[in-house]
């Protein structure tokens, strides 16, 4: 899946997606939550572009990616 979006690995169990302003980082929060899924935005952190997404279970995981396919080109 490539939606032109920049992401750092970690060695942790999360990834950090930098969106390209923070209206975009309100509409993909906003419509990941419609779907049940909850992500983390940055900006209290000093990343306003930014978003935690933490890894989850395969199935999680596998919804998370179908929501951001589906989301994503929307925004």
């Amino acid at each position: 899946m490539q939606h032109h979006c920049h992401y750092v690995s970690s060695s942790g169990n999360f990834v950090l997606l930098k969106l390209r302003d923070t209206d975009q980082v309100e509409a993909l929060n906003n419509a990941l939550l419609q779907r049940g899924i909850a992500i983390r935005p940055l900006a209290a952190f000093g990343y306003p572009d930014c978003v935690r997404i933490s890894i989850g279970l395969p199935e999680e995981n596998t919804a998370l990616m179908q929501a951001l396919s589906e989301v994503l080109p929307t925004l």
